[in-house]
Parts: C-alpha cells; sequence; structure tokens
C-alpha cells in the first residue's frame, strides 16, 4: 500500500496485545520488525522483497503510524522489552496512560459543542486535501514548519530540563524520554496545521 496507493498510512489497534504477541514481535523477530516500523515513522529507506516481484521495492520518503492501544497490564511487554531498550523504537513512541473512566461514563444526550465541530471540520479539510507528493517517484514532500524566535527560545528550554532529567530523574524511562523534546515539536505542528 505504501509503494503503491498512498504515501503515509496510519495503523491502528485498540487491542494491541494480538499484535504483540503476533508474529512479527516474537523474540527474535521483534527487533528486525521495530527497525522497519521506525524506518517507515521516519520516512528512511526501507527494502522490502516479495515472491511476486523479481526485485526489492525500496521505500523512500514514505511514512507509517502506529496508534496502538494496550492494557496496563500487557504495555510492560513493549516497553520493557530488553530487545526495543537503546534500539530506538521506544524513542518514537508517544506514550500516555490515561486515568480509567470507568464508573463515569454515564450516558448524556448528545448536545452541539462548536470546538468539537470546528476540530472535525478542519480535521476533512485536511483528510480531503492531497498530500505534498513528488509525481514521479511518489516520495512525501512536507512542508516545513519553522520556529519562530520565541518558540525556539521555548523548546529550547524544555529540551535542556529533558535532557538533564535524562540522567536525574527520568533514567528508568530514558529509552522513551530521550525524544520527549522532538514530541514536543511534533506536537506543537500539529497544533500549528490545526490552527492554521
Amino acid at each position: 500500500s505504501l509503494f503503491d496507493h498512498w504515501p503515509a498510512l496510519l495503523l491502528i489497534n485498540s487491542d494491541a496485545a494480538a499484535w504483540l504477541g503476533g508474529y512479527s514481535m516474537r523474540e527474535g523477530r521483534d527487533s528486525a520488525t521495530a527497525a522497519t516500523l521506525s524506518n517507515l515513522w521516519s520516512g528512511a529507506s526501507d527494502h522490502s522483497v516479495k515472491a511476486s516481484q523479481e526485485s526489492p521495492q525500496t521505500l523512500t520518503n514514505r511514512r507509517l503510524s502506529m496508534s496502538l492501544m494496550l492494557q496496563p497490564q500487557i504495555a510492560p511487554a513493549l516497553l520493557g522489552n530488553h530487545a526495543l531498550k537503546g534500539q530506538g523504537f521506544l524513542s518514537r513512541c508517544l506514550v500516555a496512560f490515561p486515568t480509567s473512566t470507568i464508573g463515569t461514563r454515564f450516558y448524556r444526550k448528545r448536545v452541539p459543542e462548536p470546538a468539537w465541530e470546528k476540530f472535525n471540520a478542519t480535521l476533512q479539510t485536511l483528510l480531503d486535501r492531497p498530500p505534498p507528493v513528488d509525481l514521479v517517484s511518489g516520495e512525501l514532500q512536507p512542508t516545513a514548519l519553522p520556529l519562530d524566535e520565541a518558540a525556539l527560545e521555548a523548546w529550547i528550554g524544555i529540551y535542556n530540563r529533558l535532557e538533564g532529567a535524562l540522567v536525574k530523574g527520568y533514567e528508568d524511562i530514558a529509552e522513551v524520554a530521550n525524544k520527549a523534546a522532538d514530541q514536543v515539536l511534533r506536537l506543537a505542528g500539529i497544533q500549528a496545521v490545526l490552527e492554521g
């Protein structure tokens, strides 16, 4: 699909235990799978060979994002995987442990919410817009989102604070936290695009 149809895909799994227990994440395969996913996440080249093709396909400037939902009891199987620690895959994960809403999800009649409607309309506009793609190679050509001076100064402060915490405070989660400042930029970029 990334090669022939669309240069960016989203893999969503609301019960990722099946993925973690599947063939591609078995011990001995998990490092290779994580390396492939990391390459596709960052747009680096990735090569694949299929029996139906005479030569390998090279994917360049394609993107794969994943949204995996894991129960708290299953999450340690991913976050505690020694093969993935230091390999870079966990650094690309934006991990969240939201508070459970069990016992508070009472039925409420839906009422129009202007902010929610505006958000949905903005997302629809973005989804309807064709991605910036090189028409010959099919590679994504994303638009740069530059930082102004104030944003850069704010980000440098965040970066330095997080970097210092890697040796005192976040050392137990360093494989996730070491790219947290990059995640701040990604979230800011998403917000900037949503706000026009």
